[in-house]
């Protein structure tokens, strides 16, 4: 059975060879930036930045080689854009890791928090100071 006939069997109410897997497919199914970066450390995939398309939950673009190592059936439609490294900018993950966000916000240590700018300068957002853990 392909994937996608899986996952419409599945969607159908009809048994698929096997349960659908959804890694990332969408946000509600997102696996966390820090997470991300551990499981590819563990899976041996290389120190390769860790690509965060959603920066309000620090969610990141799972990589194909994590797709197919977790048996993913979908795939989130977003990654059809920002797909040239200039899209991209480095950050560094709160736990240190590499990764990059998307370049068209940009943000800047504030008061121990930060705050986003539009590319304009436009303020459009700050975060807090994270809690120590």
């Amino acid at each position: 059975m392909t994937r996608r006939g899986r996952v419409l069997a599945a969607i159908a109410h009809r048994e698929p060879d096997r349960v659908p897997v959804d890694l990332g497919g969408m946000r509600s199914t997102g696996i966390s930036a820090i997470a991300y970066a551990a499981l590819k450390r563990h899976l041996g995939l290389g120190p390769a930045p860790t690509r965060v398309y959603d920066v309000v939950q620090q969610l990141a673009l799972p990589e194909q080689a994590v797709l197919d190592f977790a048996g993913s059936d979908v795939i989130d439609l977003g990654r059809a854009w920002l797909t040239d490294a200039s899209d991209w900018t480095p950050w560094t993950l709160p736990d240190g890791s590499p990764a990059l966000l998307p370049a068209y916000a940009h943000f800047e240590p504030h008061e121990g928090g930060w705050i986003v700018r539009a590319a304009d300068g436009t303020l459009i957002g700050g975060c807090p100071p994270a809690p120590s853990i």
